[in-house]
C-alpha cells in the first residue's frame, strides 16, 4: 500500500511529465491502461478457470446405481466428524466422533438406514478423539452393529492414549466375535494380506483408498496420518481427506492422479491449515460440507477457509452454530441418474448466505 507521501509524489511527476513531453505521457498512460484491463480479464479468467467443469447443472450423466453421502451433525457443542455413505446398497461409516455423548445421535441415524444392522465398511481416518470418541465406548459402533471390514492408518501419535486402546479393544473382539476384517490403508494401496485399493460396489459404484505420504512416514501431525478415500459414481467423484494438513495435501496430489470432484468434505472441518490451494486447484469441488461448530472455540469454518473455497464454489454447506442451534444439520447428497440433490434437516442455505456467515466472516 502506498502512502499519502509516495501517492502525491507519483502525481507530481505524472504531472511534469505531460508538461514536458505530452506525447510520452500519452503513451504511458495507455501502457498503464492496457495493464490494468489485462490484469482484470486475467484474474476474472481465473475465477472463472477456478470453478466447476460442471455444476449441479450439468454434472456427468449416470446410467445405473446410487450413491448418497450423510454428513451428521453430531448433537453437541463439539467439533468432529462422522460420516455415512450407502454406495449402491453397500454402508460405510467413516469416523464416528466428537465425544461419547455423541453416541445416541450417531447411533439412532444410522439405524435409520442401516436396517439388517451390518456397515459393511468402517474408516477410521486418524486417532484424535474428534473421529474416534464413539468407536471404543459401550453401546457404540461395535456394540451397535456389525461391521464388515475395518481400514485405518497403519501410524498413529496416540497408541498410548485411552480412546484409541478402547478403540482396539473392540475392534480385536468384533474380529474374534464377528469375523470382521482389519486392514491399514497402506495394505489397501498396496493389495496385501486380502485388502483391496479399489473396492467395486457394482453400477459404476465404488470406493478408492488413496495413497498417503504419511501411511509409510512419521510426523509430528496426528492429522497427517488420515486415511484419504474417494468414491466414485461414474465420473462423479467424492473426496474424504480426514483432517489433512498442507503437508498431507501437498503429497496427496503428488501421489494420485486426483481429478475434479463432485464433492468435497472439507478437510480439517474448516481450518486454517487444511483445504489449501494445492488441493483445490486440482479437485475444484462442486459442493462441500463442513462438519464443525461455527463460531466454536477453535473458530471453524476459518475466513482463510472459506476465502480459498469460495473461489471454487459457492455451495458451502454447515452443519451446526454454537449455542446447540443448527445451520444446515445433517448435509445430504445424492447422487442418482436423476442428477444430484443436496437435502439438509434442518434448511438448505448455503453458508455465504446465513446470518452468521453475515456477522461473522462477510467483513
Amino acid at each position: 500500500m502506498m502512502n499519502k507521501r509516495q501517492k502525491k509524489k507519483i502525481i507530481r511527476t505524472a504531472t511534469s511529465v505531460a508538461k514536458k513531453n505530452p506525447t510520452l505521457f500519452i503513451i504511458l498512460a495507455l501502457i498503464f491502461v492496457a495493464i490494468a484491463v489485462a490484469g482484470y480479464f486475467y484474474y476474472n479468467s481465473r475465477k472463472k478457470d477456478a470453478g466447476s467443469t460442471f455444476t449441479l447443472d450439468n454434472v456427468p450423466a449416470v446410467t445405473e446405481g446410487a450413491l448418497d453421502v450423510h454428513i451428521l451433525e453430531l448433537g453437541n457443542d463439539n467439533p468432529g466428524d462422522c460420516s455415512y455413505v450407502n454406495a449402491n446398497g453397500y454402508d460405510i461409516l467413516i469416523d464416528a466422533g466428537s465425544k461419547a455423548s455423541s453416541k445416541n445421535t450417531i447411533v439412532s441415524y444410522l439405524k435409520e438406514y442401516v436396517k439388517d444392522g451390518v456397515i459393511e465398511f468402517v474408516i477410521l481416518t486418524h486417532a484424535d478423539a474428534d473421529h474416534i470418541a464413539c468407536f471404543g465406548i459401550a453401546g457404540g459402533i461395535f456394540d451397535e452393529f456389525k461391521c464388515g471390514t475395518v481400514i485405518d492408518s497403519p501410524i498413529t501419535n496416540k497408541a498410548d492414549n485411552s480412546g484409541y486402546k478402547s478403540y482396539r479393544e473392540k475392534l480385536e473382539n468384533e474380529i474374534a466375535t464377528e469375523g470382521a476384517k482389519h486392514y491399514t490403508a497402506l495394505e489397501c494401496c498396496n493389495e496385501v494380506n486380502g485388502a483391496k485399493k479399489i473396492y467395486d460396489f457394482g453400477n459404476g459404484v465404488s470406493m478408492e483408498i488413496l495413497y498417503n505420504y504419511f501411511y509409510e512416514h512419521e510426523t509430528s501431525s496426528e492429522n497427517n496420518y488420515s486415511v484419504c478415500a474417494q468414491f466414485h459414481h461414474g465420473e462423479r467423484r467424492f473426496l474424504f481427506t480426514g483432517d489433512l494438513e498442507i503437508e498431507g495435501e501437498e503429497k496427496l496430489v503428488e501421489s494420485n492422479d486426483l481429478k475434479q470432484v463432485l464433492f468435497y468434505k472439507a478437510g480439517h472441518h474448516g481450518s486454517s491449515t487444511s483445504s489449501n490451494e494445492c488441493l483445490l486447484s486440482v479437485v475444484k469441488p462442486v459442493l462441500c460440507a463442513v462438519n464443525c461448530v461455527a463460531g466454536g472455540q477453535y473458530g471453524f469454518p476459518t475466513k482463510n477457509f472459506l476465502s480459498r473455497i469460495q473461489v471454487y464454489t459457492k455451495l458451502v454447506f454447515v452443519t451446526r452454530e454454537v449455542g446447540d442451534k443448527l445451520l444446515n444439520g445433517n448435509i445430504v447428497v445424492k447422487s442418482n441418474t436423476d442428477g444430484v440433490k443436496v437435502l439438509c434437516s434442518n434448511n438448505d442455505k448455503v453458508i455465504s448466505e446465513t446470518d452468521w456467515y453475515k456477522t461473522n466472516r462477510s467483513a
